[in-house]
Order: structure tokens, then C-alpha cells, then sequence
């Protein structure tokens, strides 16, 4: 910045303030020395650029105690700071997010992966390994298995287990056995039946071996609800007549009642009396009720019981 000489400022030579022309002495250092005034320069158009009197004043002093400065006096102003660029600012600011994004993205999605490359432990089902030679019994057979692990069989259904070797072409011998023969038995071919009778759903483990190795699987066997059969009714055995013994369906009166007949509801005295006849009433022998007991009809319509000796048969 250039600005206008004042030819009423004095230079001190010892502090290296500018100050009126019209102190004596230098108001800044305090000092008895006699001011000097500002060398002219080469330049005598009378203008000055800021920073010129850097080169052409001696090296300052410290600044003595004492004085008033003047405005606009003084060393050299302050530089302002310089304006923002806001548009380098901007793009400084995008440059750093775009950097942070890569770098997540490289943490969250391309790290992972070649981890997993790296280290084949990681993820078992994508590694490649060579499993080693199966070990082969003395039959010569590597190893066995069954078309099924569990199946259910309704009452009296069947099922034919499958062996498969290893290796294939292995002939030999399979022997099959089940944990409960009242549930399901097995027979020599894989044949498994539901023989459960028991109400209820019960278990069993069908055990295939062969050539050393043994393989098993579940059966479960339903079951219907037990029959019981029901009680036949045992016929009444007929009274076999006895000689003497009154026809069924025969009619008769009564005889030897002089003093009433009392007729029971069971053929014994230990019954309850129905009614009271007497010499001469009609009754119709039903059946024989065993011990001399006999079942009549009287009044044409009831039933009872009384002994065959007051029985006149006709």
C-alpha cells in the first residue's frame, strides 16, 4: 500500500517511532536523544510503499516506557488476513468424505471376502479339502447306510428297508434285528411290519450289520384301539322236568288252601307276596322255577310264583 509522506513526522532514530515534529524529544523511548528527522528518500514524488522503511530504518530498539502515540503513527500496521477460498475449501472437504467412504466401503464389503480367501478356516462349507481314504474292515467294506433314518408304519403295514455299501460292488451278508419285537419285527430281507397291539404309538430301533459296521434307524407303529369282545349272554338252562312235575302251558285250580295260597314274586318264601288265593281259583302254569316252584298266570293276567302241591292240574 502506498501512502502519502508527512514532512511534520520525525523519525526517532533510537526507538524507531514516528512522532509529531513538535515534541523535543522522543515521547516513546523517553530518551534525551535528539530526534532526527525521516531521511528522504531516493524517491521524491513523495509517495512511499508499505514495508519500504523496513530497509532504509536501523534495526529498532526496545521500546522505551512513556509517551502518547499518534493516530496514524507507529510502526507498521498490521496485515490483514487473507480472504477464504471457499471454493478449494469445498473441494478439500468433498476430497475427505470421498476418502472416508472408500475406506468404509474397503472395512464393510471387500475386507470380508478377502478374508475369506485368505484364511479357508473361516468358512468350512467353501473350502476345498481332500478327505482322506476310508479305512476298509476286514470284509473289505468301507462303510454303510440306510434309505431312511425314521418312518412310521400303521397298524399292520409294512416297509423294506435299503442298504446302501461302500463300496458298491461289496456282497456280503446283512443281519437285521429290532429292540422290540412286540412293537415291529424285521425279517432276513429289510422287511419291517408293525405287529403293535398295545393302544397306544410305541418305538423301536430296526439295527442293520454288516462287514463290521452297523447302522440303525426309528420305526414308529400306530396302533388301533384294543377290541374286547363282548360278553355272550349264557341262555337260561330249561328246568328238566321232573316225574310228577306239571306241563308247561297247563291250566289248573288251586287245591289244599283251606286257609288262603299267598303268591310270591320270586320262587321262594323269601320273596314279597303279590296276592292271596283261595281253593278253586284258575291259574295257568307258565314254567318250572326249579325246587317245586313254578311261575303261573292268575287273574288272567299277573304273574307269580307258588309250590307245585297246591297245584291241581287239569
Amino acid at each position: 500500500m502506498v501512502r502519502k509522506k508527512d514532512s511534520n513526522v520525525v523519525h526517532c532514530a533510537s526507538c524507531g517511532e514516528d512522532y509529531s515534529a513538535t515534541y523535543k524529544f522522543c515521547p516513546f523511548c523517553g530518551g534525551a536523544q535528539t530526534p532526527t528527522t525521516q531521511p528522504a528518500m531516493a524517491d521524491e514524488s513523495g509517495y512511499e510503499f508499505d514495508g519500504q522503511d523496513v530497509f532504509d530504518r536501523p534495526d529498532a530498539q526496545p521500546a522505551g516506557k512513556g509517551g502518547k502515540r499518534l493516530p496514524g503513527a507507529g510502526g507498521q500496521a498490521p496485515t490483514p488476513p487473507p480472504p477464504i477460498n471457499w471454493p478449494r475449501l469445498i473441494t478439500f472437504l468433498c476430497s475427505l468424505v470421498i476418502i472416508a467412504a472408500a475406506l468404509v466401503m474397503v472395512f464393510t464389503v471387500f475386507y470380508p471376502h478377502l478374508r475369506d480367501v485368505t484364511n479357508p478356516d473361516a468358512n468350512p462349507s467353501a473350502s476345498v479339502s481332500v478327505s482322506p481314504t476310508a479305512t476298509l474292515s476286514p470284509e473289505g467294506l468301507a462303510g454303510m447306510t440306510l434309505d431312511t433314518t425314521d418312518f412310521t408304519l400303521q397298524p399292520q403295514q409294512t416297509h423294506t428297508l435299503t442298504v446302501t455299501f461302500d463300496p458298491a460292488d461289496w456282497e456280503g451278508t446283512v443281519s437285521w434285528s429290532s429292540s422290540d419285537e412286540t412293537c415291529a419285527t424285521v425279517d432276513e430281507d429289510g422287511v419291517v411290519t408293525n405287529v403293535n397291539t398295545s393302544g397306544t404309538q410305541r418305538r423301536a430301533v430296526i439295527t442293520a450289520t454288516a462287514g463290521g459296521q452297523t447302522v440303525t434307524c426309528t420305526v414308529y407303529c400306530q396302533s388301533t384301539a384294543p377290541v374286547t369282545p363282548a360278553p355272550t349272554a349264557e341262555p337260561t338252562p330249561e328246568p328238566t322236568p321232573e316225574s310228577g312235575d306239571i306241563p308247561n302251558g297247563s291250566k289248573g285250580t288251586i287245591m289244599n288252601a283251606a286257609n288262603g295260597l299267598r303268591v310270591r314274586s320270586g320262587p321262594g318264601t323269601s320273596y314279597d307276596v303279590l296276592a292271596s288265593l283261595k281253593n278253586g281259583d284258575s291259574i295257568t302254569v307258565v314254567s318250572y322255577a326249579g325246587d317245586n316252584w313254578y311261575e303261573i298266570r292268575y287273574s288272567s293276567t299277573k304273574i307269580g310264583y307258588i309250590m307245585g302241591d297246591y297245584i291241581n292240574a287239569n
